[in-house]
């Protein structure tokens, strides 16, 4: 008997406390992968597909606004994929999320919702 397929999750912070939180909440939902940053993101999302791309907004290199713009202009259908965090939520940020129809959290987050949302896009 074989076990169910594990899908990628994709986790894009420069974090490291909130990458290993990421990690021990989801790491029984899929095979992790980590990026620090927008760059390392889409060289991750360009070499395997991500069923989940949880993505902080505030990162070196390229933002994960500028990041999830890139990944939407070669992937259209990744967009119900994404999840971000965010530490400080504008109103133009707000704005952007809620018109693009995106999930977010703003930290620090509720974990169970935070696990119950991912395990709804990893489902989806």
């Amino acid at each position: 008997m074989s076990s169910p397929r594990k899908e990628n999750i994709l986790i894009a912070d420069d974090d490291k406390i909130i990458v290993d939180l990421f990690r021990f909440v989801l790491e029984r939902d899929g095979h992790i992968n980590v990026a620090g940053n927008g760059v390392e993101a889409l060289a991750i999302i360009k070499e395997k597909y991500c069923k989940l791309i949880i993505c902080d907004v505030h990162m070196p290199l390229m933002d994960g606004l500028s990041f999830y713009h890139e990944c939407v202009k070669r992937f259209p259908n990744i967009t119900k994929r994404f999840l971000f965090t965010t530490g400080s939520l504008s109103s133009e940020r707000r704005n952007f999320f809620e018109e693009h129809d995106l999930q977010y959290f703003y930290k620090p987050l509720d974990v169970n919702k935070f696990k119950e949302t991912s395990r709804k896009i990893i489902s989806s």
